[in-house]
């Protein structure tokens, strides 16, 4: 039990490691450089599968950024081709970001999720409703 509990607490800190290393520098990026640049860090990892387990989205990862009135963020699921991550959209000040992606341990097999909601704007009644 204490490996399968060591497998999930690296697999969440490795989720942790692509999150932080991914966001450096995202001003005006779009979707699709966003999600390559998770997958191209997904693939470094050695106790991860390259890519995630929740496919569709290609690759196990949702990247999406919208502003008011936030239609791209109002899915019914992350499968439908129409919420996969583009490059007609861009991570702006007053965007919204949702970002998901799902790393598995290649020897345990359990799951690091994460996802993750990102805004830097200055709207407070959307500060104070993703609060």
């Amino acid at each position: 039990m204490s490996e399968l509990i060591d497998a999930i607490i690296k697999t969440r800190e490795i989720s942790t490691e692509i999150a932080t290393q991914s966001l450096v520098g995202i001003n005006n990026i779009s979707e699709l450089s966003l999600h390559k640049n998770i997958l191209e860090k997904m693939s470094t990892y050695p106790d991860i599968f390259p890519t995630g387990w929740y496919a569709p989205p290609p690759h196990g990862i949702s990247v999406l950024f919208a502003e008011n009135p936030f239609k791209r963020l109002k899915y019914d699921s992350l499968r439908s081709p129409e919420f996969w991550s583009s490059d007609n959209n861009l991570f702006t000040k007053e965007s919204v970001a949702s970002i998901y992606f799902s790393p598995v341990h290649k020897n345990k097999g359990v799951l690091g999720d994460i996802g993750l909601t990102l805004y830097r704007g200055t709207d407070e009644d959307i500060k104070k409703h993703l609060k």
